[in-house]
């Protein structure tokens, strides 16, 4: 980034000089550092984008944190609003703005994947941009596609292959490679949606909105991880947990059971205790997601309330297990830190164990080269600056005052 002229007002968070980003040495005063689950008075040192508690023998300019509460920077493990390049030019800044510097964009299109990035790259984002989406030929998201370009005419042939991939046979997975490929993502998502219901394949009433037939799951799990992919997978029922996690796919993108199929039934959607152990065996880490259901339900208090009541009978034994948490939110009206009011009231988590998914668990997750989501020698000198403990109410995650990228200002809240 450009050299940042850092020379605020009296009232707000000082730095003396002129600043070239990820060049200067910086000392870091009258801040509470978030260490081990408490927040701890400390001085870091930024030196070239890197923190260090060892005093340097030069020290260019000094930031005061005014008695803020440091933490790492939040991650939104689901979304899709920076996905295609207008998201992304319109998106970006209300990430910056919330102290949310990394995510996982859940369905993108090769085609337009590489634009995205370059207009990423301008910002001080890191995104993992899933570039492609797997679904069988009648699967999520062609429905939703088909709506959305009604007036233009638009067929399923236009969408197959360019706004998500088809995958039908064990052949499709070779043949359609290139397409994968063309996307240069570390990340992609396949789609399963009440995958051990064949009733679904060729009914009208469920065209569009079905998902990989459950035989494909594991060899195309398979072929994608042995090509060096990390498979996301999107999952309704506890069928499709289950395909998923025996299939040994690295992510699970939502909780199930957010939306109840009418007519199913509803312990379809509870989590059997041996897949679950299954999954914290493998590693495999779950995306919560879990709020989308107040806009599923929102005219109905009680279905909203039984959701709920599964949601967190999932949740708790998925986290006594030790599963690996990580919050997304799935929309685009909120952002994360909405997830994680939401998960607070679900009474599950101690806000030490809520902060820690969306500043460590999460962005270690998906950026696993990379030393980042803790304040140690030799990790980033990426922060947020809060003006209240969000140890006391994780809402107070919303009172950002300064956002810091490998030592470099951001973004800075107006202060009166």
């Amino acid at each position: 980034m450009k050299t940042l002229m850092l020379l605020f007002v009296a009232l707000g968070f000082c730095v003396s000089a002129s600043v070239s980003a990820g060049q200067s040495t910086i000392r870091m005063v009258n801040g509470m550092w978030y260490q081990e689950g408490a927040f701890v008075s400390q001085i870091w040192y930024s030196i070239e984008g890197v923190l260090t508690t060892t005093t340097p023998d030069v020290i260019d300019d000094e930031l005061d944190l005014r008695g803020g509460f440091v933490i790492p920077p939040l991650v939104e493990g689901h979304n899709h609003n920076l996905q295609n390049p207008w998201l992304a030019n319109n998106f970006a800044p209300n990430y910056e703005r919330a102290g949310i510097l990394y995510g996982l964009m859940l369905c993108g299109s090769h085609h337009n994947a590489a634009e995205t990035r370059t207009i990423l790259d301008q910002t001080s984002l890191d995104i993992q941009l899933a570039g492609a989406c797997i679904s069988s030929s009648d699967g999520h998201p062609l429905r939703m596609a088909l709506q959305s370009f009604a007036d233009e005419g638009v067929t399923a042939a236009d969408i197959h292959d360019r706004d998500y991939i088809v995958i039908d046979s064990i052949a499709d997975i070779d043949e359609k490679w290139p397409l994968i490929n063309a996307s240069s993502s570390e990340f992609i998502k396949i789609i399963l949606v009440h995958s051990d219901r064949e009733e679904r394949r060729g009914n009208p009433s469920f065209h569009g909105i079905n998902g990989l037939q459950a035989e494909l799951v594991q060899p195309l799990t398979a072929e994608l991880q042995r090509r060096g992919l990390r498979v996301v997978a999107h999952v309704e029922s506890n069928a499709d947990f289950t395909t998923a996690v025996n299939a040994g796919v690295d992510i699970i993108a939502h909780l199930p059971g957010y939306r109840w199929e009418r007519g199913y039934d509803p312990e379809g959607y509870r989590l059997s205790d041996a897949i679950i152990e299954q999954a914290a065996a493998q590693g495999t880490a779950v995306i919560t997601t879990v709020s989308v259901s107040e806009m599923v339900y929102p005219d109905n208090p009680e279905q909203l309330a039984q959701v709920q009541a599964l949601q967190i009978n999932n949740l708790s034994r998925l986290h006594a297990a030790g599963v690996a948490i990580i919050p997304g939110t799935d929309r685009f009206d909120v952002n994360v830190v909405h997830e994680l009011k939401y998960l607070q009231n679900f009474g599950i988590f101690t806000p030490e164990q809520l902060l820690d998914s969306a500043v460590k668990i999460g962005p270690q997750r998906l950026f696993t080269d990379r030393k980042i989501g803790e304040f140690k020698e030799g990790y980033e000198s990426n922060f947020v600056v809060l003006q209240e403990n969000p140890l006391q109410n994780i809402a107070h995650l919303e009172s950002v005052a300064l956002v810091v990228k490998h030592g470099e200002v951001v973004f800075k809240a107006h202060q009166k």
